[in-house]
């Protein structure tokens, strides 16, 4: 069946489109906005709260939260995505704000290039990559917070990577990154950087079972000296298909090299084996031991954790550590954790 129109309707339409293109009505409405100029970005909280249930670490109440996470993620356009973390805690009974990264990141260069600034986590090793709500334990090793800071190695500049065009997996990553004032490198200089080089490879060794190497070198300012660090990181992961069943191996060595007259290197290493022996519970035992540099001070630390992981939004954790230090009585800790987390985050690195 065929409908008539008549054609009084079609002139008046006609008519009606005319006027509107001698208004300028006629143009077409400009594009929807693309996700990244939206003013609705990824949102994630993480909370953790802490407890110390034998000696308490200086500073710290018995039960407080420990720190406060806010993580903003967005696609600023096709080419950047933007990133930032800030931190809300608590420090020697002080609530402290900080940035811990906030940078922007173009992976879409092609040719396996990628690339980011601002303030970012130094490519030193793995674990200095994360953020402490995904480690297996409490809070960073000795081994890193002797040689970089508590919080590792957190600082602005720029970052490269580069993957390698082949089968197996090869990354290369250059930085460059203002001097922190850390126990390594420090400088009274504010256009001093540190270098940093960073390669990681990966192995499949079958359906279950995978591993990653890394290879670090950095190189920096200690104040009228340059000091360097070289570092090696590994970590093995057990995936055998079936629930309640994981484990991973993870470990790190650093040697640095203050560079000052008369100054001797320093050696710090850790290794923790996480194991998951039932659904949702995982056991962690780490061994720490971390030579402060241009001092004679040394840190020793052996950890057992226990962890139930509810879902991969929250998780209780109880910690015992045991440390030694040459210039302090032997001490033990014994701390509980809750944590959770709201919104979206990104994935752990692995």
């Amino acid at each position: 069946m065929y409908a008539l129109i008549p054609a009084s309707a079609i002139a008046a339409a006609l008519a009606r489109a005319h006027a509107q293109d001698s208004k300028g009505g006629g143009e077409p409405p400009p594009p929807p906005p693309t996700q990244g100029s939206s003013s609705n970005p990824g949102i994630s909280l993480v909370f953790n709260m802490g407890a110390d249930l034998g000696d308490k670490v200086d500073g710290q109440r018995t039960a407080d939260f420990r720190e406060i996470e806010f993580g903003f993620a967005s696609d600023v356009d096709p080419h950047l995505k933007a990133q930032a973390f800030i931190s809300v805690a608590k420090e020697n009974g002080e609530t402290v704000v900080d940035v811990e990264e906030a940078f922007g990141q173009y992976s879409n260069f092609g040719h396996g290039l990628s690339a980011k600034f601002g303030k970012i986590k130094g490519a030193i090793g793995r674990t200095n990559r994360n953020h402490e709500d995904q480690l297996e334990y409490l809070h960073f090793p000795f081994a890193i917070q002797d040689i970089l800071g508590d919080e590792g190695l957190r600082a602005v500049g720029g970052s490269i990577s580069y993957l390698f065009p082949t089968k197996q997996f090869h990354e290369l990553t250059f930085e460059m990154v203002d001097a922190d004032d850390g126990p390594l490198f420090k400088s009274s200089d504010a256009d001093t950087m540190v270098s940093i080089a960073h390669y990681r490879t990966f192995f499949d060794f079958g359906q279950d079972l995978s591993a990653q190497l890394g290879a670090t070198y950095a190189n920096g300012p200690n104040m009228q000296n340059r000091a360097s660090l070289y570092g090696f990181d590994y970590v093995m992961k057990w995936h055998p298909g079936r629930v309640g069943r994981s484990a991973m191996l993870e470990s790190e060595a650093y040697w640095s090299d203050p560079g000052s007259p008369g100054s001797d290197k320093k050696f710090g290493a850790f290794a923790a084996l996480t194991y998951e022996f039932m659904p949702r519970w995982f056991a962690t035992f780490k061994a720490d031991y971390g030579e402060i540099p241009e001092t004679t001070n040394v840190h020793r630390q052996f950890s057992g954790v226990l962890t139930y992981k509810l879902t991969e939004f929250e998780h209780w954790r109880i910690q015992w550590d045991h440390v030694t230090s040459n210039f302090d009585s032997a001490k033990n800790y014994l701390s509980l954790q809750f944590q959770f987390l709201i919104g979206k985050h990104p994935a752990h690195k692995y």
